[in-house]
């Protein structure tokens, strides 16, 4: 009997284990910034295709905070990469974004790349959505 508890406890820990280190790699099934960076492979700089482009400015006026994970990716697309949000030394994030370039320099962060962000909360809600360096497209949201 002592056995079978020690296998069970086992599988317990172990499990949950798997479960942990699987939410912090590719935790919504989207790729990861290592995973864009791999897609483009070297060819800097990154430029959209303009039917993803039309996708993501056609369809920004649709955006809105409140919305689904899924209801962002009907109205523009599926992100160029999703991470996770919030502090390092909380036991788990706040939430996530998305991200979506128009233009990337290189694959060093640049804060005059044009690009849209949208922040979820831990329930996948969005509730920030802040395009940067992209003409005619305004903040909707707010940071909390």
């Amino acid at each position: 009997m002592m056995t079978g508890l020690l296998a069970l406890l086992l599988v317990i820990s172990t499990s949950g284990a798997a479960h942990a280190a699987g939410a912090a790699a590719g935790h919504d099934g989207k790729p990861t910034y290592e995973d864009f960076v791999r897609s483009v492979a070297g060819a800097w700089p990154y430029t959209a295709s303009a039917a993803r482009r039309a996708r993501i400015l056609g369809g920004y006026e649709r955006v809105a905070p409140r919305m689904s994970k899924g209801e962002i990716a009907a109205a523009i697309g599926e992100p160029d990469y999703s991470q996770l949000t919030g502090p390092k030394t909380e036991p788990r994030p706040r939430g996530s974004m998305w991200v979506y370039f128009l233009g990337k320099r290189s694959e060093l962060v640049n804060m005059r790349d044009p690009v849209v962000e949208i922040f979820f909360d831990d329930g996948d809600r969005a509730t920030r959505i802040v395009p940067r360096n992209v003409d005619g497209l305004r903040e909707k949201g707010s940071p909390l």
